[in-house]
């Protein structure tokens, strides 16, 4: 299980996501990046692939992913 910070338009995701590894969730500040992984969801990524418009410094973990973690992309 892998997360996603400052996951941009997602092309690291999507390269981690052919690796074998799954990917719950993407957090990216940037609307328009973000409108671009939701077009990718189901076609490069797992479309339970969580994404989250939000600036990092302002969640707390739970509100990301509420369990293990093996990797973070960033």
């Amino acid at each position: 299980i892998a997360l996603s910070l400052f996951s941009g338009a997602g092309g690291l995701d999507i390269g981690f996501n052919k690796a074998g590894f799954n990917i719950v969730a993407c957090v990216e500040k940037e609307t328009s990046f973000c409108q671009t992984l939701h077009k990718n969801l189901g076609r490069y990524l797992e479309s339970d692939c969580r994404i989250i418009n939000e600036d990092i410094r302002i969640l707390e973990p739970e509100q990301i992913f509420n369990g293990q973690i093996d990797f973070i992309i960033g």
